[in-house]
């Protein structure tokens, strides 16, 4: 579980002294902040402060481009409530073709891993291998098919859930690693790997 430090504001984890960020002593400041209450409740009053600074609502966004030609943006809106998150993507094609990819609610509790990693947009990878075997026709649309496996090819989250996988395409890195370190205070124990470099 982590908490804020109470000089700094970082967020450490409960069982650290010292603030690894700042080295300001955790205890004299939570005993100054609650006043001598017991450890339960000085835990609690730090799990709620950790949790109120956090950002509740993130936006992500994909567009794909075939030269200079946008044909596709995927918009993700994700809203982090107290027991859950909520997820409603959509995909925009040619600027006129607007589909809801997803509108879902997830459980902090169903979450057990949360992997960032680079991989490709199944949509366009099937369109990719259309084009690939056109391409035995005609040769020009096996040059479309690389650059839709090119274009196609992107960083994403994978919220990894019992029953489903969750893709959340981006190209931001800020968000995406704080979007990570919100969900990880509602959930200590969900599993993250990846990191900017993934």
């Amino acid at each position: 579980m982590s908490i804020v430090c109470g000089k700094c504001q970082a967020l450490i984890e409960e069982t650290v002294r010292f603030c690894s960020h700042c080295g300001f002593s955790q205890e004299s400041a939570i005993i100054e902040q609650v006043g001598g209450s017991s450890v339960e409740d000085v835990l609690s009053v730090s799990e709620n402060a950790a949790i109120s600074e956090i950002k509740r609502e993130y936006q992500f966004e994909k567009q794909n481009y075939i030269g200079s030609l946008r044909y596709s943006i995927i918009t993700t809106h994700i809203q982090l409530e107290a027991s859950y998150m909520e997820i409603v993507q959509d995909k925009k094609t040619l600027g006129i073709f607007k589909k809801r990819r997803l509108d879902t609610k997830i459980e902090y509790g169903d979450i057990h891993d949360i992997v960032i990693k680079k991989t490709m947009d199944k949509y366009d990878s099937v369109w990719a291998i259309i084009c690939c075997v056109l391409g035995i026709i005609m040769p020009v649309a096996f040059l479309l098919a690389i650059v839709l496996f090119w274009a196609a090819y992107g960083k994403k989250i994978h919220i990894f859930t019992k029953k489903h996988v969750y893709q959340i395409p981006t190209t931001g890195e800020v968000n995406l690693d704080e979007l990570v370190r919100a969900v990880k205070v509602f959930n200590p124990d969900i599993f993250i790997k990846g990191n900017k470099d993934a």
